[in-house]
């Protein structure tokens, strides 16, 4: 089951060993709703930016 929010992705200014830049996906609570999520547990998850772009990440 998927859920469609509008976000704002930002740089967090450091990279990981491999050298991809480390980012922060901000979403709005009331937009949150949609998405699964437990205190103070990461939910893993799978953004899907467009066809070619997915991320595996987690909520918290």
């Amino acid at each position: 089951m998927g859920a469609a929010v509008f976000e704002v992705i930002r740089g967090l200014g450091t990279a990981y060993v491999d050298g991809t830049e480390r980012m922060e996906i901000h979403v709005r609570v009331d937009d949150a709703k949609t998405l699964p999520h437990a205190m103070n547990i990461r939910i893993p998850v799978l953004l899907d930016i467009s066809r070619l772009l997915k991320y595996s990440a987690r909520t918290r």
